[in-house]
Protein backbone atom coordinates (compact mmCIF):
# COMPACT_ATOMS: atom_id res chain seq x y z
CA UNK A 1 0.00 0.00 0.00
CA UNK A 2 2.87 2.53 0.57
CA UNK A 3 4.52 1.50 -2.23
CA UNK A 4 1.96 2.94 -5.06
CA UNK A 5 2.76 6.28 -6.36
CA UNK A 6 -1.08 7.35 -4.88
CA UNK A 7 -1.66 5.20 -2.05
CA UNK A 8 -5.43 7.22 -1.68
CA UNK A 9 -6.73 5.19 -4.09
CA UNK A 10 -5.48 2.04 -2.97
CA UNK A 11 -8.68 0.84 -1.27
CA UNK A 12 -10.60 1.86 -4.43
CA UNK A 13 -8.55 -0.41 -6.59
CA UNK A 14 -7.98 -2.96 -4.78
CA UNK A 15 -12.23 -3.21 -4.84
CA UNK A 16 -12.42 -3.30 -8.54
CA UNK A 17 -10.34 -5.44 -8.58
CA UNK A 18 -11.87 -7.94 -5.93
CA UNK A 19 -15.07 -7.42 -7.54
CA UNK A 20 -13.53 -8.35 -11.16
CA UNK A 21 -12.57 -11.88 -9.89
CA UNK A 22 -15.85 -12.19 -7.98
CA UNK A 23 -17.52 -11.83 -11.14
CA UNK A 24 -15.47 -14.22 -13.46
CA UNK A 25 -15.62 -17.16 -10.56
CA UNK A 26 -19.34 -16.56 -10.51
CA UNK A 27 -19.53 -16.44 -14.49
CA UNK A 28 -17.27 -19.83 -14.83
CA UNK A 29 -19.49 -21.27 -11.67
CA UNK A 30 -22.65 -20.77 -13.65
CA UNK A 31 -21.03 -21.54 -16.77
CA UNK A 32 -20.03 -24.98 -15.36
CA UNK A 33 -23.51 -25.58 -13.80
CA UNK A 34 -25.31 -24.87 -16.65
CA UNK A 35 -22.71 -27.42 -18.81
CA UNK A 36 -23.07 -30.28 -16.18
CA UNK A 37 -26.59 -29.61 -15.44
CA UNK A 38 -26.23 -29.98 -11.64
CA UNK A 39 -24.61 -33.50 -11.69
CA UNK A 40 -21.15 -32.94 -10.04
CA UNK A 41 -22.31 -35.68 -7.05
CA UNK A 42 -18.77 -36.17 -5.30
CA UNK A 43 -17.03 -32.62 -5.88
CA UNK A 44 -14.71 -33.47 -8.58
CA UNK A 45 -15.67 -31.55 -11.84
CA UNK A 46 -13.63 -33.46 -13.74
CA UNK A 47 -15.02 -36.76 -12.42
CA UNK A 48 -18.37 -35.56 -13.43
CA UNK A 49 -17.02 -34.82 -17.25
CA UNK A 50 -16.53 -38.84 -17.42
CA UNK A 51 -18.32 -39.84 -20.74
CA UNK A 52 -19.37 -36.51 -21.47
CA UNK A 53 -16.46 -35.62 -23.16
CA UNK A 54 -13.23 -37.76 -24.77
CA UNK A 55 -10.52 -39.24 -22.55
CA UNK A 56 -8.16 -36.92 -23.79
CA UNK A 57 -10.34 -34.18 -23.12
CA UNK A 58 -10.50 -35.38 -19.59
CA UNK A 59 -6.54 -35.97 -19.46
CA UNK A 60 -6.55 -32.17 -20.82
CA UNK A 61 -8.68 -30.87 -18.30
CA UNK A 62 -7.37 -32.80 -15.31
CA UNK A 63 -3.64 -31.32 -16.52
CA UNK A 64 -5.10 -27.99 -17.15
CA UNK A 65 -6.33 -28.06 -13.14
CA UNK A 66 -3.05 -29.62 -11.59
CA UNK A 67 -1.14 -26.83 -14.08
CA UNK A 68 -2.84 -23.93 -12.26
CA UNK A 69 -2.32 -25.50 -8.92
CA UNK A 70 1.63 -25.73 -9.48
CA UNK A 71 2.04 -22.72 -10.82
CA UNK A 72 0.32 -20.91 -8.54
CA UNK A 73 1.53 -22.57 -5.89
CA UNK A 74 4.49 -19.52 -4.95
CA UNK A 75 1.69 -16.98 -5.37
CA UNK A 76 -0.22 -18.42 -2.60
CA UNK A 77 2.76 -18.38 -0.16
CA UNK A 78 3.78 -15.12 -0.97
CA UNK A 79 2.20 -13.40 1.68
CA UNK A 80 3.13 -16.17 4.39
CA UNK A 81 6.96 -15.62 3.57
CA UNK A 82 7.00 -11.91 3.23
CA UNK A 83 5.48 -12.00 7.55
CA UNK A 84 8.16 -14.27 8.15
CA UNK A 85 10.84 -12.43 6.35
CA UNK A 86 9.99 -9.74 8.71
CA UNK A 87 10.23 -12.16 11.62
CA UNK A 88 13.27 -14.13 11.41
CA UNK A 89 15.44 -11.53 9.23
CA UNK A 90 17.24 -7.85 10.74
CA UNK A 91 16.73 -5.57 8.02
CA UNK A 92 19.88 -4.02 9.01
CA UNK A 93 21.49 -7.10 7.77
CA UNK A 94 20.54 -6.47 4.10
CA UNK A 95 22.45 -3.26 3.97
CA UNK A 96 25.81 -4.67 6.27
CA UNK A 97 26.04 -8.00 5.09
CA UNK A 98 23.77 -8.67 2.05
CA UNK A 99 25.23 -12.44 0.79
CA UNK A 100 24.60 -13.39 4.47
CA UNK A 101 21.35 -11.94 4.35
CA UNK A 102 20.41 -13.53 0.52
CA UNK A 103 21.61 -16.93 1.74
CA UNK A 104 19.15 -16.75 5.46
CA UNK A 105 15.81 -15.54 3.06
CA UNK A 106 16.73 -17.82 0.93
CA UNK A 107 17.08 -20.96 2.99
CA UNK A 108 13.83 -19.57 5.04
CA UNK A 109 11.78 -19.61 2.12
CA UNK A 110 12.81 -23.25 0.65
CA UNK A 111 12.31 -24.58 4.79
CA UNK A 112 8.90 -22.71 3.99
CA UNK A 113 8.07 -24.13 1.19
CA UNK A 114 8.92 -27.81 1.88
CA UNK A 115 6.98 -27.85 5.37
CA UNK A 116 4.08 -26.77 3.09
CA UNK A 117 4.58 -29.31 0.28
CA UNK A 118 4.86 -32.18 3.11
CA UNK A 119 8.23 -32.87 2.31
Amino acid sequence: ENSVSRPQTYGRVLGKAMLTVVVIYFMVATWGYIGLAGNVTDGSITAALTGKVSTGGLAAANLFCASAVLVSFPLQFLSAVQVLDTIFLDPIEETSHPRTYALKRDGLRAFVVLCCAGL
